[in-house]
């Protein structure tokens, strides 16, 4: 993930624990050691689209739905994935992560709110590189299941719980999925999420 998309995730998931909840550039500059300038950057098309709102000291977010809208478009996922492969099926594969790797996507969704609003065959896993041959060797197998293995980054285990990625990153990950059921457990994800109280103006 690049320096930014930790900014926007760490808003998003504060934002999904405390509704209107007021955060520094100097705070998000410790937590990740990154230099202001850097957060300064990525908060600033935030507040030029309304996203954001400035305070006298630090800011909150306003537009939660369009926050996800723009990391949405700002991701690129492809850039992500360390090894891509096929397993026999999805709940197969499913029973076979290795710990210490965290699951994304439709898999997430699934396993978090036990409910599937469609079929789905493709599988996001974020590991370490360091994990690839042991995910290789318990889920790699001859199937019609599209199985990425993608990058995880070092705050991801922070807002992960049970194995699972945060639905903020779920659901940006799911709007660069080009399969047609991403877009059912996006609309599904945004219900559980609030867009119907927040709206998406």
């Amino acid at each position: 993930m690049f320096k930014k998309e930790w900014i926007y995730r760490e808003l998003a998931c504060a934002h999904l624990q405390e509704r209107g909840a007021k955060q520094t550039g100097l705070a998000l500059s410790r937590k990740f050691s990154i230099s202001l300038s850097t957060v300064h950057h990525a908060m600033l098309p935030l507040k030029q689209n309304g996203i954001v709102a400035p305070l006298a000291r630090g800011f909150r977010l306003v537009s939660f739905p369009r926050l996800l809208a723009f990391w949405g478009s700002e991701r690129r996922l492809a850039r992500e994935i360390l090894w891509q492969g096929s397993a026999a099926g999805v709940h197969e594969a499913e029973k076979l992560a290795p710990s210490g790797a965290i699951w994304g996507g439709c898999t997430a969704y699934k396993m978090r709110y036990k409910d599937v609003p469609a079929d789905y065959s493709t599988l996001m896993l974020y590991a370490d590189e360091k994990m690839l041959p042991d995910i290789m060797a318990r889920m790699e197998a001859k199937g019609n299941v599209k199985l990425l293995v993608l990058k995880k980054d070092r705050f991801m285990k922070e807002y992960s719980d049970g194995g699972l990625c945060p639905d903020p990153q779920v659901y940006v990950d799911l709007w660069n999925t080009p399969e047609w059921y991403a877009a059912d457990f996006r609309r599904a994800l945004e219900k559980r999420m609030g867009f119907d109280e927040e709206g998406t103006a």
